[in-house]
């Protein structure tokens, strides 16, 4: 779980400043399917929390699109930029030390991978093809465009 702390005048968590200087192994530190809107950036700030006490690692997330994903989320280039790389700006860490797969399975899923430095880094598994779009069905195309 994420042990962020947060400042005392109120704002922003405060993390923890160990640092360990130990030999590290690749490892998965969280796989989750859809879940709430802030659910999301608590896991990330524990990756971002674990790569900080890692100062030589990278952060991989490997994000993989379900089947039964909406045409405008199938066709979006960026969706897994905007679920995460976003937070990780706003949380002012070096992007740089984070790595986005994209790839996609039958369900919804989402690996957060810490890589030391010099180790081969996680590739997708179980990964089918991209979904295509029937062009002979009527779809619903995007979850948050419709008007009640």
């Amino acid at each position: 779980m994420c042990s962020a702390v947060f400042s005392q005048d109120g704002g922003s968590p405060a993390f923890p400043a160990e640092v360990s200087n130990e030999n590290y192994e690749v490892q998965k530190i969280d796989e989750f399917g859809p879940i709430g809107d802030w659910d999301p950036g608590a896991r990330l700030d524990y990756l971002l929390i674990e790569l900080m006490k890692q100062p030589n690692a990278k952060g991989y997330i490997i994000y993989y699109q379900g089947e039964n994903a909406l045409p405008s989320e199938i066709e979006n280039p960026k969706l897994a930029e905007n679920l995460y790389l976003n937070h990780i700006k706003f949380r002012n860490f070096d992007i740089n030390r984070i790595v986005l797969i994209s790839s996609y399975r039958k369900e919804t899923v989402t690996e957060l991978w810490i890589v030391p430095e010099n180790t081969e880094p996680p590739q997708p598994t179980d990964a089918v093809a991209k979904p295509e779009i029937s062009p002979d069905k009527t779809l619903l195309y995007d979850r948050n465009a419709m008007d009640f």
